[in-house]
């Protein structure tokens, strides 16, 4: 059993050194004696070499950070840091830890048993560089993918993991359903019938899980690695969640992306791709494009009618109020067990308010419609049948007029200034 830990290194110098010699009067004692404070180590080159490396691709790509830091503590009921074998074993698997996150980036491994605790634990340093990718590592920068690779690892090994090691942050504040989300996601990702993206489906909707692929035209070239024009894909989750505490049980939606990124749609290829597998489902088929655009200019044409009817105000007073406004333009509302907030449908699809926006929820209608009542109140008689632009202008005209009959404008004399003053002119005169 073991457990990790993230840390941040911007100096691959500092961090190098340490984890070799240690710091201040340690750190003296071992220059002196040319001695150092590794147990045991996997060094993917030397120290210097690893420095040197780290600070040039950090140097060359203008990055802030040279390299990743991270710890491994194991349980001194599993690894005794007195048994050789045992040392050696925690190099070996800081070192398979660090080769299964970051597996084209060069590591630092070193045991280290001199802690006053008495666990072995071990120091990987890994270079900020992907050198198939040749780009900065952004994967495995939140602890939570480390733990769950860890545990992979010891599992693979025969070694014990920390039982539910997400119910330490469940409560309403931590997100319930979030972890209980994600963990049923990497669950299925780790099932060993997943072979591509159609059997991770398939895996995902044994645990009640519905993924959808989308994709989406790239805006600008400041994306990283995509230019404008590009097709950005992504996944999105759909879950019963049961598990919030105070709340009706609802269907709620998640992006990958926003669960870690090892779950978002290129997290999940990379992950397939690292068991040797090839995904069967490619996001460049013209089906699965065709579909995805399809869906987006709906919803994109689906909130810009939503955006109407709000401009234009009217609905309130018509039979029906919203939902009746929306079934003019052949949306249904659907709001019934599981549909806490308004779900719109239209053409065979459903969105909810988390893919068209918290304009369109029933708390944010409800208040609008209470806005533009409002306005109603004190526009003038005749003034029902305007939309709000309209309804705007002709209340504050209203009110310029009001104030024009009740504070009559005074004509003004203006009295006469002589462009040079009679003793300019005097002066002027000699």
């Amino acid at each position: 059993m073991s457990v990790t830990k993230v840390l941040a290194a911007d100096s691959a110098a500092g961090a190098t050194a340490y984890i070799v010699l240690g710091r201040g009067d340690e750190k003296a004692e071992h220059l002196a004696e040319r001695t150092d404070r590794l147990a045991a180590s996997r060094f993917d080159m030397s120290p210097n070499e690893f420095v040197a490396l780290a600070e040039r691709l950090a140097h060359e790509n203008r990055r802030k950070t040279q390299l990743h830091h991270y710890i491994q503590a194991f349980s001194p009921e599993e690894l005794d840091k007195d048994n050789t074998d045992d040392v050696q074993l925690a190099a070996d698997l800081g070192y398979a830890l660090s080769r299964k996150m970051h597996p084209n980036s060069p590591c630092l491994v070193a045991v280290h048993v001199d802690s006053s605790s008495g666990h072995i634990h071990s120091h990987i340093l890994t270079v900020n560089h992907d050198f198939e990718s040749g780009k900065a590592l952004r994967r495995f920068r939140r602890h939570s993918e480390v733990a769950i690779a860890n545990d992979e690892l010891m599992l693979e090994h025969g070694m014990r993991t920390i039982e539910n090691p997400a119910s330490k942050s469940w409560s309403p504040v931590a997100a319930p359903f979030d972890d209980l989300l994600r963990g049923r996601i990497r669950e299925a990702l780790a099932d060993p019938s997943v072979i591509d993206l159609d059997s991770w489906a398939a895996a995902l909707a044994k645990r009640g899980i519905e993924v959808a692929v989308t994709v989406h035209k790239v805006a600008t070239d400041a994306r990283r690695g995509k230019a404008r024009g590009d097709d950005a894909f992504g996944l999105t989750f759909r879950m019963l969640d049961e598990s919030t505490p105070g709340t009706a049980p609802r269907i709620r939606r998640r992006k990958g992306s926003r669960l870690g990124q090892d779950l978002a749609f290129d997290g999940v290829m990379d992950t397939l791709r690292a068991r040797g597998l090839r995904p069967s489902l490619s996001p460049t088929d013209p089906d699965l494009l065709a579909r995805n655009r399809k869906r987006a200019t709906a919803r994109a044409s689906l909130a810009a009618d939503l955006d109407g009817i709000l401009a234009r105000g009217l609905y309130a007073a018509m039979p029906g109020g919203w939902i009746g406004a929306c079934g003019k333009i052949g949306v249904s509302l659907l709001r019934g067990r599981l549909h806490r907030d308004l779900t719109y449908a239209r053409g065979g699809d459903e969105w909810g308010v988390e893919d068209l926006g918290d304009r369109f929820s029933a708390v944010a209608v409800a208040e609008h419609a209470a806005d533009v009542a409002a306005l109603r109140q004190i526009a003038p008689p005749g003034s029902d049948h305007l939309e709000v632009a309209e309804l705007v202008a002709v209340i504050e005209q209203h009110r310029i007029d009001a104030d024009e009959v009740a504070v009559p404008r005074q004509r003004q004399r203006r009295a006469f200034v002589p462009d040079v003053s009679p003793a300019r002119e005097r002066h002027l005169s000699f």
